[in-house]
């Protein structure tokens, strides 16, 4: 083949000049895609935890029930602790010291000397 004329290009390089521009630009565009793509979807999909970063922690719903459900009264402390712990809560503290008089602190009982002398 030929060329066209003085300073062009012979006619069957034509076609594959566009090709090796027009595909990196392809690839490229695409590469912008998937990367724009990736940063909306992990933004749009992060967990809760993530999401709360520097503000209150997250409300335990089922933590929450079980304190409503204690302070009405429905089982007593150590049942509380117990399903607190179990539903990964923090331990509690110690029991609170009783409010009100204290009891009187019982002897020991004297034991009586053997007779056997």
């Amino acid at each position: 083949m030929g060329h066209d004329g003085p300073g062009f290009p012979p006619v069957e390089h034509l076609g594959w000049g566009i090709v090796h521009f027009v595909v990196p630009l392809v690839l490229f565009l695409v590469v912008i895609g998937v990367v724009v793509w990736a940063v909306l979807y992990l933004t749009s999909h992060r967990s809760p935890e993530v999401a709360s970063v520097g503000g209150p922690p997250p409300r335990d719903a089922a933590m929450e029930e079980l304190r409503i459900r204690y302070a009405r009264g429905e089982f007593a402390r150590e049942e509380f602790v117990q399903r607190s712990v179990d539903l990964g809560g923090p331990p509690p503290a110690a029991d609170p010291p009783a409010v009100g008089p204290e009891p009187a602190a019982e002897e020991p009982p004297t034991t009586a000397p053997p007779d056997g002398g």
